[in-house]
């Protein structure tokens, strides 16, 4: 379909087709067109070395994590440290830099460090959608709390781990250990209702047969 437009004053119309209107606003407009074309090279160009450069810290923190743990097994635990938190730097959302995380609370944990592995376990929860290690760091934050014996704290973490990953291999001992905190907080049937989940859940894991021993000395905590 064509429309009528009007070139200069005076003149008689000229009907032109939309591929000559489009023509006519190119040739005037180069100047923006040119700069639109050279920004989208540019933020492809950007885009793509984004991309290179993610792949090669990947790369480079998964040496840098190998290293750390020979660190580790040659008893450097210093050493190891500045590698992980180098490697956490470079990788904080991808899983080269979660492994890193988990490493570092874990060494963090066994110093006796439990303020600062719960810290470094929380941040890394709330900055990864990972459902691989979303769970791992739940239970790394649940076990801190015990440790600081921020039990109401600890129950929190585990109850997320059990709600959101009932299938995950930590959902089980997760149950147990709510069994257990609850008994602590002086909630007995709490406690036999996390032991009964772990049965009925998860009766042929380890932890089922334990759950049953302890369901008869649970109600006991209120006494």
């Amino acid at each position: 379909m064509s429309s009528t437009l009007y070139t200069l004053r005076g003149r008689s119309p000229e009907t032109k087709s939309k591929g000559d209107r489009f023509f006519a606003w190119a040739r005037e407009h180069r100047a923006q067109l040119g700069l639109g074309l050279a920004l989208a090279v540019l933020a492809g160009a950007f885009a793509a070395l984004i991309a290179v450069n993610r792949g090669r810290l990947a790369d480079r923190g998964a040496d840098q994590l190998t290293m750390a743990r020979m660190q580790l097994s040659a008893g450097r635990q210093k050493e190891a440290l500045q590698i992980l938190d180098e490697v956490i730097a470079g990788n904080r959302v991808n899983p080269v830099g979660l492994q890193a995380t988990i490493i570092k609370g874990d060494l963090l944990m066994t110093t006796g460090k439990h303020a600062e592995a719960s810290a470094l376990y929380e941040e890394a929860h709330t900055r990864t959608t990972n459902a691989t290690y979303k769970p791992l760091l739940l239970a790394g934050m649940a076990a801190s709390a015990v440790e600081m014996k921020m039990f109401a704290e600890a129950v929190r973490h585990y109850q997320l781990l059990v709600k959101d990953y009932p299938e995950h291999l930590l959902a089980p001992r997760a149950c147990m250990e709510l069994g257990r905190l609850h008994r602590v907080l002086n909630a007995p049937e709490e406690s036999r209702k996390a032991y009964e989940k772990v049965v009925a859940l998860y009766p042929k894991s380890l932890w089922a047969a334990e759950a049953q021993s302890e369901m008869g000395v649970a109600p006991a905590a209120g006494k």
